[in-house]
């Protein structure tokens, strides 16, 4: 799960989380964390125990009738539809960003280039090529930022020169207060 949720628009994000409300904004996303382990540790036995794989499958379980169908209806065109819809364009949004700055094209293009390229990536490689090279892409992916991060901390001198730049800031309305 953490490798598909790790795309173009993870560090345009937390960037923002942290230059914004400040680096406790990523609390914002830490609790997904949380509960997902609750869950994973508290929940996938009784899962088991029921033989069920996801949550609609749980809901036609435990619950039936005209509410429990509505119930299951809503749940599966809100996360396949809405919320699906939301999530693709915020990364679409992110990569295309990313692409039109790194290639010096126009972002529309970049889009339909970023979509065209997925499209074809899913349809070559099916669901389990997918699954395989989101492992993969996501160690890619980790490996560069943290490189990244090593690369901009030496090229400005340091984690001392960071901070004293940034408490610098402070007064500046550049920096929130609550970022450091």
């Amino acid at each position: 799960m953490v490798a598909t949720t790790f795309a173009a628009d993870t560090p345009l994000a937390i960037t923002e989380f942290v230059r914004g409300p400040g680096i406790w904004q990523n609390w914002f996303w830490w609790n997904l964390l949380m509960g997902s382990l609750l869950g994973v540790f508290l929940f996938s036995r009784l899962w088991r125990r029921a033989e069920v794989l996801t949550d609609n499958e749980l809901l036609e379980i435990r619950y039936s009738g005209k509410p429990a169908a509505f119930l299951r209806a809503f749940k599966a065109g809100y996360f396949a539809i809405l919320y699906n819809f939301i999530v693709m364009g915020w990364v679409i949004n992110a990569m295309a960003s990313v692409v039109s700055v790194m290639l010096n094209m126009d972002k529309w293009t970049a889009v339909w280039m970023c979509v065209f390229i997925a499209l074809v990536y899913a349809i070559l490689s099916g669901f389990w090529g997918v699954v395989v090279t989101d492992l993969v892409q996501f160690i890619i992916a980790m490996f560069g930022s943290i490189m990244l991060a090593v690369i901009a901390l030496n090229h400005i001198g340091g984690m001392e020169t960071l901070l004293d730049k940034l408490s610098l800031l402070m007064g500046t309305d550049v920096v929130h207060e609550n970022t450091l």
